[in-house]
């Protein structure tokens, strides 16, 4: 019953925050976002969710970023 509650209460801070907020798993696959992420970027939670979060990154900075996350998952391994 706690963790319940306590995953109810983050989810009440995640969504009250006046920022976008993107949750992934290791696999860089968005599995939480906030009200903000759809104002932000145009999208539809159901489109994010289990998507790549390279999705959100300009096609520009792409190439970038996935320099950025092998080098963090390096990291935190």
């Amino acid at each position: 019953m706690a963790l319940k509650e306590s995953e109810e209460k983050f989810r009440k801070i995640v969504e009250s925050a006046a920022n976008p907020i993107v949750i992934i798993d290791a696999g860089m696959k968005i599995q939480m976002i906030n009200s903000e992420v759809e104002n932000v970027f145009g999208y539809e939670k159901d489109e994010l969710i289990g998507s790549e979060i390279s999705m959100l990154i300009p096609e520009r900075f792409r190439h970038n970023h996935a320099n950025y996350q092998a080098d963090y998952l390096k990291h935190i391994s």
